[in-house]
């Protein structure tokens, strides 16, 4: 689908320029101060193209009217933004404020768009079934969904339910540890560092170590 070869060219454009603007902030450039944040706001649309990729995948439906509309802005402040991208523009704080509300209007866009497709998701969904009640409503009113008994759940109920298996019992005590910590730091694999992986795998492997060493003593 036309769609969504344009979301995949418009994330292969954003991981370009998020290659040169992580080159620029490595060079030490005395516009550091403009840069770092452009290359943050990038990672944000970056992300937003891609969840928007997934979206339209799932969707399986021809894009609308609006979603053709606001892709072709985005593509078009894309075009705009990396024609503007040069050595010369990184050492000219006037020409990189201008590329910086170039990068806001295309955040905006890039939301637009994927609030478009998020739209059309619902929609293929309701006409699928796929929205149908399956608990009541907790705001109170008649719902068509199926009964539920009001009572309260215990820890023994939940516990159950999750396991799938009644005969689960809580004892008491230290069951389980989530460990979600994390860093986000979207940089091509061409672009990583030896500091940059240790940025993002220390608090997973650190922090998966302190608490493996603590819980033996819960």
């Amino acid at each position: 689908m036309a769609a969504l070869a344009g979301l995949a060219h418009q994330a292969k454009q954003l991981e370009k320029i998020t290659a040169q603007l992580t080159d620029a902030c490595q060079q030490d450039s005395p516009n550091i101060i403009l840069i770092e944040p452009m290359k943050d706001t990038v990672n944000e649309i970056h992300h937003t193209v891609f969840e928007t990729l997934n979206q339209a995948t799932r969707s399986k439906r021809e894009p609308s009217d609006a979603i053709k509309a606001v892709e072709e802005e985005v593509s078009g402040l894309l075009n705009k933004f990396t024609d503007g991208l040069s050595q010369d523009t990184f050492q000219n704080p006037q020409a990189l404020r201008t590329m910086r509300k170039t990068l806001k209007e295309l955040s905006a866009k890039a939301e637009e768009m994927q609030d478009e497709w998020a739209k059309l998701a619902k929609k293929a969904a309701k006409a699928n079934g796929g929205s149908r009640p399956v608990a009541p409503n907790m705001a109170g009113g008649k719902s068509k969904g199926p009964k539920v008994e009001d009572k309260p759940m215990t820890i023994e109920d939940a516990l159950s339910m999750l396991v799938d298996k009644r005969t689960t019992k809580w004892q008491g005590g230290l069951v389980g540890i989530v460990h979600a910590a994390g860093v986000q730091e979207m940089t091509p694999i061409s672009a990583h560092t030896p500091g940059r992986f240790e940025f993002v795998f220390a608090p997973k492997s650190q922090a998966a170590w302190n608490l493996h060493t603590y819980a033996t003593m819960v």
